[in-house]
């Protein structure tokens, strides 16, 4: 029986193993100071300001995840962090900013779930025809 038991946990501590080596796709790239106003500049994009002492932030995160892989051919997603950011000091958090070629296009504060992200973008980012087109392109 111990044997039995020794091997078992081997077993398991090999799969976990190779279940934590197996790659994750992030689709919300960090950004700093250095890159912020070079990433936003051109294009589409949404940049997500965070804290690691933020619940809604923590808990907002893979919501927005979810919501970058979906629109991954169309839109860049961003997330900073204010803790270790000396320009970007936001006390008010989660804020998600909406970026159009480097200007500001509107923003949404408070922790919001996949769908209701989604909502914000259509709302206040990509107009209907620029939705559909991006919707087609998904692989």
């Amino acid at each position: 029986m111990k044997k039995f038991f020794l091997k078992f946990l081997l077993l398991l501590i090999l799969i976990s193993s190779a279940a934590y080596s197996a790659k994750v796709e992030v689709f919300v790239e960090e950004i700093n100071d250095l890159n912020f106003d070079k990433k936003i500049a051109q294009g589409i994009t949404v940049v997500n300001y965070y804290s690691d002492f933020c619940d809604p932030c923590m808990a907002m995160a893979p919501e927005l995840e979810k919501v970058a892989k979906k629109f991954k051919n169309c839109i860049r997603f961003y997330k900073i962090n204010v803790e270790t950011s000396n320009e970007h000091k936001e006390e008010m958090l989660p804020l998600v900013e909406f970026y159009r070629n480097g200007q500001t296009s509107g923003y949404f504060r408070g922790g919001k779930n996949a769908s209701e992200i989604e909502n914000e973008i259509r709302l206040k980012l990509l107009s209907n025809d620029e939705l559909n087109q991006c919707l087609k392109s998904k692989n």
